[in-house]
């Protein structure tokens, strides 16, 4: 499992990033939480896997919308964090490489805010593939791309990652997917995108 997941392994690690998370009101969450409710126009069935679910980050866009949400995350102590916050949550700790469930058993899989960790096309195509095997409608996830007026270059030490749109449709291609629709949270300022995709 890439590096970037250690530190949210950490239970007060993961109580920070849920505290920031309730009391952040900047403009780039709202444009992020739009681009995503966006993206879940595209849904098709009620049966959802939010993976990685972290500590809940989107759980209530979700719960307006859909009413069976299964809840994923590699950090134990995320997940400890994402169940305790409401009590009608339902999920496990997995490996989202080697997802526990049987293929096409969710109508829908969102994967908000982990592609863009990756430093590695092989690491991408696998997320890609095991989203796609899951999800029998199809599946969304959160990039960075390079946009022209964005500062959030691939910095050296930086742990988020900016990818052109033509290897995304490479990766999406390779994991035996098409992409439907990609959508912005602020073109051309913002790397932030939700591609949306389905099997081929």
């Amino acid at each position: 499992m890439p590096e970037f997941n250690e530190r949210y392994h950490k239970l007060d690690t993961a109580q920070a990033y849920e505290e920031k998370i309730k009391t952040r009101r900047k403009l780039s969450t709202r444009l992020e939480f739009r681009m995503v409710g966006r993206s879940l126009d595209h849904v098709v069935g009620d049966k959802i896997l939010d993976c990685p679910c972290g500590t809940g980050r989107i759980d209530e866009l979700l719960r307006e919308r859909f009413s069976d949400i299964t809840g994923v995350d590699g950090a134990e102590a995320m997940f400890e964090v994402y169940m305790a916050g409401n009590p009608d949550r339902k999920g496990q700790v997995a490996d989202i490489f080697n997802l526990p469930f049987a293929d096409n058993e969710f109508d829908w899989t969102l994967c908000h805010r982990l592609f863009h960790h990756f430093k590695n096309d092989a690491d991408r195509t696998a997320l890609v593939s095991s989203l796609n095997r899951v999800s029998k409608n199809g599946f969304c996830f959160y990039a960075w791309v390079s946009v022209p007026f964005s500062r959030r270059g691939n910095r050296p030490g930086k742990s988020r990652q900016t990818v052109d749109v033509a290897d995304i449709r490479k990766i999406v291609d390779q994991a035996g997917a098409k992409i439907d629709e990609m959508y912005y949270a602020a073109w051309p300022f913002s790397p932030k995108v939700m591609v949306v995709c389905s099997a081929k």
